[in-house]
């Protein structure tokens, strides 16, 4: 199936993840855990009424 189904949204900090994760958990929006997917980073996800996936992600490893 082609089409748009994932979309992802950068933030720099641990903090402004748990904010946003937060704040669409108190707008009524079903949010996964936060969760650690790779030794890099976090994110969270959530779909929308259309069932699109959206995840928020953040750094927790400089790879510099």
């Amino acid at each position: 199936m082609a089409g748009f189904y994932h979309l992802a949204f950068h933030v720099d900090t641990e903090d402004e993840l748990e904010e946003m994760h937060d704040l669409l958990e108190s707008k009524g929006v079903s949010v996964s855990p936060i969760v650690g997917k790779h030794l890099f980073d976090k994110s969270f996800y959530f779909r929308d009424p259309d069932g699109i996936q959206f995840e928020f992600a953040c750094p927790v490893l400089d790879l510099k």
